[in-house]
């Protein structure tokens, strides 16, 4: 139910008039004049400020699949908090995205996406479908990354500490000895050519993310524990 995040859907024409837009469920808009619109804005919120306790928010989202906005420092886009589609039988299957995503040049942005603008300050996504894109989550944050290559894979590992206690660096030994041994394991069932590890660590003393664990994409994986681990303990958990 990720529509439940966004308020104020306005659809508009080429001239900017704008078009009838009725709210029909938490997840669906229907439009009053679909060919006639040029553009859609809406407002997404955060998850990860109305956790409970138990890892999970009135909006009944798990952490790692859930949206962290937080200006200037970090910004957990799972792309099925942010980006919608049209619903008819082609949409899920054929129809080609570009995302375009204008950031701080001091946030990087780690995903298995590749950018194809060049700026610092601006990221364009292609995506053949709607679940390729869902399917790549994107982490913006002060880089504090690591990478190494595993039989041709190559792997990317960023890491969001809000007090940097932990680093990339400081926790790569322990993630780069089970990806090496899950590609001996997997062999050539495994051809992916990039893999993505996003890490964030939560305040436990603020509302932050509570949903401890993993979500599993086919080329990368979100992972949310809280910062106050101590590093050994940190390493198991990512192993």
């Amino acid at each position: 139910n990720y529509g439940k995040l966004v308020d104020d859907l306005k659809a508009f024409d080429k001239n900017g008039k704008e078009l009838v837009t009725t709210k029909t469920d938490d997840n669906s808009w229907t439009l009053s004049n679909p060919k006639s619109i040029a553009k859609l804005t809406y407002w997404v919120n955060d998850t990860y400020d109305s956790e409970s306790g138990r890892g999970f928010g009135k909006e009944d989202i798990f952490s790692p699949a859930g949206v962290n906005i937080l200006e200037g420092q970090n910004f957990m886009v799972n792309n099925h908090g942010f980006v919608g589609f049209f619903e008819d039988k082609t949409a899920l299957t054929e129809i080609p995205y570009t995302l375009t995503i204008l950031h701080p040049a001091a946030l990087f942005g780690a995903t298995s996406l590749l950018d194809t603008d060049s700026s610092t300050t601006v990221d364009v996504f292609k995506a053949r479908r709607y679940f390729d894109l869902t399917d790549n989550p994107i982490m913006y944050a002060k880089p504090d990354y690591e990478t190494f290559t595993v039989d041709g894979m190559e792997i990317l590992f960023s890491v969001y500490s809000p007090t940097g206690v932990h680093t990339a660096k400081s926790l790569l030994p322990d993630l780069e000895k089970t990806m090496r041994a899950q590609k001996a394991f997997m062999g050539s069932i495994n051809s992916n050519k990039r893999y993505t590890v996003l890490l964030y660590l939560s305040d436990v003393n603020k509302n932050d993310a509570q949903g401890y664990g993993a979500l599993e994409h086919h080329t990368s994986t979100t992972v949310c524990f809280p910062e106050a681990m101590p590093t050994d303990a940190l390493g198991e958990q990512i192993k």
